[in-house]
This record gives structure tokens, sequence and C-alpha cells, in this order.
């Protein structure tokens, strides 16, 4: 009762209060696995990162070989900045067991981390080889990939990620800003209005619609994004910037000039 309350605890983000029943549910089971293994991740949502790793000591006497239990202690040690350790508790996690895809992926955000570009490149690909369906795996490895000026297997990875999931936001968001970068603007725009349809508040989103709108002479909707940004950040002077112009391309002088009055009290301000 105590382990299925402190799962409905932790769907409902209670973590203090899940970790109260996974305590209570040790003083009956001491060595159960599952239960320290929750416990161990809501100390580490709690930011209790000292817990946690005296949790993962515990569990790593009660069961040397659970994988878990080694990547969850390289991720304590990522949180505190110590990558060394964090590398020697993965590198376990693999030697016990190569064909699980997390332990190859756990170990590539660690390269990621340290901008090992072509080594986290290679750990993602092993995860992807085991765990094809993980659109994660395809979206970290695009990111090293970019790191190495590889745009194409970028793309081509942003791309997998959102076969595998339609609205992952993430891919989504990266692949329209990969598309601006390589002048695809038209479907850059696609990839954004996609994220904006799921996210209607996501301002960044917003935003890069509307440079790319102002780019493919789409002045209108340009001017639709930019006030709804400047609407919700109001000292926001480059979308002011942004807005005159597009606002003097489609004849609206007065707006242009309203827009250009902001920005000039602002460097006033600024001067002064």
């Amino acid at each position: 009762y105590y382990q299925v309350r402190g799962l409905a605890r932790i769907r409902l983000e209670n973590y203090q209060g899940a970790i109260s029943d996974y305590n209570q549910a040790l003083t009956y089971a001491p060595e159960n696995v599952g239960v320290w293994h929750n416990l161990i991740l809501c100390k580490m949502r709690e930011k209790d990162y000292d817990g946690a790793r005296a949790g993962v000591q515990r569990l790593m006497q009660i069961s040397p070989r659970y994988v878990p239990a080694y990547l969850m202690s390289g991720e304590v040690w990522m949180k505190q900045q110590d990558t060394l350790a964090a590398e020697t508790d993965i590198n376990r996690a693999i030697e016990l067991d190569k064909y699980n895809a997390d332990t190859w992926s756990v170990r590539a955000m660690l390269r990621l981390q340290q901008k090992r570009y072509a080594e986290a490149e290679e750990d993602l690909g092993k995860a992807i080889h085991l765990a094809t369906l993980n659109a994660g795996n395809y979206i970290n490895r695009a990111l090293a990939r970019y790191h190495q000026k590889n745009l194409r297997g970028a793309m081509n990875d942003y791309d997998r990620a959102v076969d595998v999931e339609p609205n992952n936001l993430i891919a989504l968001y990266n692949r329209g800003l990969l598309r601006a970068q390589v002048g695809d603007d038209n479907r850059a725009i696609e990839d954004f209005d996609r994220v904006v349809e799921m996210e209607p508040g996501n301002m960044m989103a917003i935003f890069n619609r509307a440079l790319l709108r102002d780019q493919t002479g789409d002045l209108r909707g340009a001017i639709e994004d930019y006030t709804a940004v400047l609407d919700e950040f109001p000292d926001f002077i480059a979308g002011y910037q942004q807005r005159a112009a597009a606002r003097r391309k489609v004849g609206d002088r007065r707006g242009a000039e309203r827009d250009e009055a902001v920005v000039m009290k602002a460097e006033i301000d600024r001067r002064n």
C-alpha cells in the first residue's frame, strides 16, 4: 500500500509525500529494490543529491548487478559536476549490460556535457541501434552532429525523431531552427506553425516564425506575430524594430513611427 500510494504521489509530483511512503515501506521490506529505486528518484527530483547518493550506495549493496543503480549514481554525480565519478559509474553499467540502450544514452549525455561530440554521437548510435523508437536519442545525436558541423546528419536525425514522435516539440522546434539556418524558410515556418499550434504561448517559436514570415514576404503575418510577442514582452526593443520595418513595408507609416518612437526612447534611456 505504501508503494502504491508513493507511486500515486509521484504522479502528483508530491515527492516529499512519496519519500515518506517509501521510507515507511522500507521498514517492512528493507531490501526491496523497487522501493529503493523510486526513493532515489524522488530524492533526485527534490535535489537532495547527498541523500540520493546514500540511497544508491545502499541499493548497490543489496543488488550489485542492478544496472539502473549505476545509471542513477552517474546522474547524481553529473548534477554535482563530478564528471569523472559519473563516467566511472556509467562505464560500470555498460560493463554489466551493454545491450541496455539506456546505458549508452546516459553516457552520451555526459559526453555532450563534456563537449566530446564525436564520442557522444558514437554512443547514441549504439543506443539507437538497441532502441530505434526513442525520439530523444535522435534529438541528442542531432545536437552532437550539429556541433560537428554535420548539418545534413543533424537534419536527418530531426526528421527521424519527428517520424517517431510527430508531436515532439523539441524536435520540431530544433528542426525549424536548422531549416531556417540552411535557408529552407517555408518548411521552417511549417515546423514553427506546428509548435505554436501545440504550445500557443511559445514566444520564441512565434518570434522565429515572425522573422521567417518577414523574410518570405508574409508581412501581415509577421506583424501579427511581432505583436503577439510584444503584448507578452512590452520591453522587447528588437521586436519594435522588426515590427516598425515590417509596418513601413506595408505602408503603415503611423504604426511604424509609433514603434520607432519606443525604440528611440529606449535608446535615450539607455544613454542616460
